[in-house]
């Protein structure tokens, strides 16, 4: 089978009468994090939050993602690093914070970071702009041994 040869012009003229199909692979190019579920358990009578994070793009994290959860008034203030390239566009990852001793998961913060050669960039990974990377977490479940 052999392919046709395609310049910006044909594409543009089947964009203008089917966009459907190249907005939806310009919306997964590169890779877009979020939260797939949040779950708590305890340890040994300490809190603990296991973060499912999933990738709707087609590449992996080009570096290592940092996920922090915080308070707004900075007294708790916990973070951990998510091996490098995951999320990769498959699948779940499940990333896991032990929370300080006496904390309540209730109305604490998520945050991510990329880090990339040294250099942490924060906000949208991926994301459009008004999607910043930051969830309220007042609605995880409390799971039940």
């Amino acid at each position: 089978m052999e392919l046709a040869h395609q310049n910006a012009g044909n594409i543009l003229s089947y964009y203008d009468k089917v966009p459907g199909p190249i907005d939806e692979m310009a919306r997964q190019i590169g890779y877009r994090v979020r939260p797939s579920f949040i779950w708590t358990f305890k340890r040994d009578g300490v809190n603990g939050l296991v973060i499912g994070l999933v990738n709707d793009g087609i590449a992996p994290v080009p570096g290592v993602l940092r996920l922090s959860v915080y308070s707004e008034d900075n007294k708790i203030n916990v973070s951990g690093c998510v091996d490098a390239g995951y999320p990769k566009p498959t699948g779940v990852h499940q990333a896991m914070l032990m929370l300080p001793a006496g904390a309540q998961w209730e109305g604490l913060r998520l945050k991510a970071e990329l880090e990339v050669k040294g250099f942490a960039l924060s906000g949208p990974l991926g994301m459009p702009a008004e999607a910043q990377f930051r969830w309220l977490i007042n609605t995880a479940p409390q799971l039940q041994p």
